[in-house]
């Protein structure tokens, strides 16, 4: 009998909600895709909401990371109580990106970070010829 792969999917967030129902942490997936435009990272964890979510853009670097929604509040009570990511991730901005263009998008319980390529930089490709030496 063959499965569906929809329905191994869905099995597999189910075992992860279970993980974190239980007192565990599911593992984030991240995804990275160029395009035409630029870059787009994509950043799923089904235990993570948008207010999950911090994202620092700090010099070439973006740096992506979560808290627990219990520990952010547990903050609130208590300062004293420290803030520990759940996820950290640093990605570096290559030159060809414009950096003061980037932006995030929380959509279908997934984080998309869309970094557009530069648009004074000519992408057009060209075929090279060779010269031979004299």
């Amino acid at each position: 009998m063959k499965l569906n792969e929809n329905v191994l999917a869905g099995l597999g967030r189910e075992f992860d909600w279970l993980n974190v129902i239980n007192g565990g942490i599911t593992e984030t997936s991240i995804d990275l895709f160029q395009n035409e435009t630029g870059y787009e990272v994509i950043i799923f964890n089904p235990a993570f909401q948008e207010k999950n979510y911090h994202i620092e853009i700090n010099g070439e670097t973006v740096t992506v990371f979560a808290t627990l929604t219990s520990i952010i509040e547990a903050r609130e009570r208590d300062k004293n109580n420290p803030i520990v990511p759940a996820f950290v991730h640093t990605f570096p901005i290559p030159n060809t990106v414009d950096a003061n263009r980037i932006e995030a998008i929380f959509e279908d319980d997934e984080l998309k970070i869309i970094a557009p390529f530069r648009r004074d930089i000519d992408r057009t490709s060209r075929k090279l010829n060779i010269k031979p030496i004299i």
